[in-house]
């Protein structure tokens, strides 16, 4: 793996610096370019792994690269045992190792290449980390779809942005990595409080500690403090967030200000994480050559905040609005050039733009399902439905098996009031999937909408058989305990997975409810009452909690808060009076176990 940079194809980028005091010459040898797609905030390769095509997560914030224990399954890699940890924001994770014969990146085979073997998230089929993206200095230049790897020579303290055509570049020394802690650490300031700060392509959205906020002078329960959802990663664990506003965020020469950051009790690893939601504004380049990044801001936002360039005159220390940037990257001249700027636009929530460059990409490449699959995103983020309808259908002309594609015109389709049609579609991404497949998470969750328990429940089994350990079982733990529920099956398994989906550390609404189901048809209305209490309060204004808060009420003798909490629940609309009676849950009265 060490031996990376002599396997890549070599590929030439030079650029000549005088420097007055030596009179030396800086060249690059660029070793490789890694084409990356944002699939959401997610920076996404493909790779080959012993010939199978596969998509890989880059995350510059992972030790080493990962497969996942399912993706291992799949692809039938064989599996060492080891006594490592991955250790990430919410807690760590046993580990195995295995060895790739042949991993094909940037159109090049490397043999022999070790990767580690656990439960991640992400979305794809592993991460690649710092173990490849150490072995030289690295561009990431998310914004224009790539990451580039180079190897420079007598480039001394020369500034690496060669892209930056005049605009201010960040010069911000880094820690000197080593094998404990590989990860791309420098320092910021935040309410001119210093922080430590990895740098994480694979964090979706900057983090900070509860401490770095509490330093800012940021906590919990303070006004305006909002909640963040729970957050994960490696070894499952979620922890609560908060979402607090910070008066300024200082790197080097680059300044925002009034931003909104999430936090929340995250590992000591550092004080924040910037994640993937300042890469897609940002180019960066981590010389680790000369333990040094420089960093120019592209435009668009930051941490979800729209940040605005200034100009300060330097006789009056005033500031100003500075002139719109111009884009630092060359224009695509083929159809995948502009399919990969359109996602990092569309990562940005810069749709308009997004939906031209991908027009381009179609239009160029009118074959590629790829590009018509993110064009169908990206109308649907502009409430096209329809259009993105069009592009779906003739994707799945040409590949009926197509299981993205499937799963989401299901969705388009379950939104539109057509279940039928929907639940073809699942039944044939159901099909297409394998059984290891990361994507039966989403089937099992879709055929729950539907009403579909049996399949729901059979979905999330297999997904959690293949992802034991994932950040997100706790939703397929939650997602099979109220299938069974609904169901009226199995309802003791069904209240030990959503004890289990609620002992990974969230406030879980639907495994409340799950198992306040649960407890009701095993006659048991007191338990059933403080759950569904519970669930309501986690989400107000919940029909279907509310209905079955009326029968927990009415089977302890409290009929007249239950037909209260039942006229109330039923007068959202006639489905879930209809839904109620098809799941055998019509009224007062003992509830038996569906047959």
């Amino acid at each position: 793996m060490r031996n990376l940079g002599s396997c890549l194809l070599a590929m030439w980028l030079l650029w000549a610096t005088a420097v007055a005091a030596e009179d030396r010459k800086c060249g690059v040898q660029q070793i490789a370019e890694l084409k990356v797609t944002m699939i959401g905030n997610q920076p996404m390769i493909d790779v080959k792994i012993n010939g199978a095509p596969v998509s890989f997560m880059v995350d510059s914030g992972a030790f080493y690269s990962v497969v996942t224990t399912a993706a291992a399954r799949q692809l039938k890699l064989p599996l060492e045992p080891t006594n490592l940890h991955v250790k990430g924001v919410a807690g760590d994770a046993d580990a195995y190792l295995t060895r790739v014969e042949t991993l094909t990146l940037a159109e090049t085979p490397i043999h022999r290449v070790p990767f580690v073997v656990a439960s991640v998230g992400g979305g794809g089929a592993g991460l690649i980390g710092q173990n490849v993206l150490g072995l030289a200095d690295v561009e990431y230049d998310l914004p224009h779809g790539a990451i580039r790897l180079f190897k420079p020579h007598d480039c001394g303290r020369i500034s690496m942005a060669y892209w930056a055509r005049g605009r201010d570049v960040a010069d911000i020394p880094i820690d000197y990595p080593d094998e404990r802690n590989p990860h791309t650490i420098g320092r910021a300031k935040l309410n001119g409080k210093d922080v430590r700060v990895i740098f994480d392509t694979g964090a979706s959205t900057s983090f900070l500690t509860l401490d770095a906020a509490a330093r800012a002078g940021v906590k919990p329960g303070d006004p305006g403090i909002t909640n963040g959802g729970a957050t994960g990663g490696v070894g499952g664990r979620l922890i609560p967030s908060y979402v607090g506003r910070f008066d300024s965020f200082q790197l080097d020469t680059e300044e925002v200000r009034n931003i909104r950051i999430r936090f929340g009790a995250m590992t000591d690893l550092a004080d924040m994480l910037l994640g993937a939601d300042f890469f897609i504004s940002h180019r960066v380049y981590v010389a680790n050559s000369q333990h040094r990044l420089y960093i120019t801001y592209e435009g668009g936002p930051i941490f979800s905040t729209k940040a605005t360039a200034l100009e300060r005159d330097a006789a009056t220390h005033t500031e100003k609005a500075a002139a719109p940037l111009e884009d630092s990257g060359t224009e695509p001249t083929d159809a995948d050039g502009f399919a990969r700027r359109g996602a990092a636009r569309l990562s940005a929530g810069e749709i308009a733009p997004a939906l031209t460059d991908l027009d381009k990409a179609v239009e160029g490449a009118p074959d590629a399902d790829a590009y018509r699959l993110l064009r169908a995103r990206a109308r649907l983020a502009n409430h096209q439905p329809l259009m993105a309808a069009t592009d779906l259908d003739l994707v799945l002309e040409r590949h009926p098996a197509n299981a993205e594609a499937r799963l989401a015109r299901a969705r388009l389709r379950r939104s539109d009031g057509k279940p039928d049609l929907a639940m073809a579609d699942l039944a044939a991404a159901d099909a297409a999937l394998a059984a290891e497949a990361d994507p039966r998470l989403e089937l099992g969750e879709l055929y729950a909408d539907l009403d579909a328990f049996a399949p729901a429940r059979a979905a999330f089994s297999q997904w959690l058989k293949a992802h034991p350990d994932h950040p997100r079982r706790v939703v397929a733990l939650a997602g099979r305990c109220r299938a069974q529920a609904f169901l009226g099956q199995d309802l003791d398994r069904a209240v030990g997975d959503c004890n289990r989906a609620l002992d990974i550390g969230a406030r879980n609404d639907l495994a409340l409810e799950g198992r306040g189901l649960a407890r009701l048809r095993q006659g048991k209305p007191d338990q059933a009452l403080t759950d569904l209490q519970a669930a309501l309060q986690a989400r107000p204004k919940w029909p279907e909690a509310q209905y079955l808060r009326g029968l927990a009420r009415t089977a302890l003798g409290h009929g007249a808060e239950g037909r209260e909490d039942q006229i109330t629940a039923l007068s959202t609309g006639p489905r879930l009076g209809e839904r109620m009676k098809a799941l055998g849950l019509a009224g007062p009265g003992p509830l038996s176990a569906a047959q």
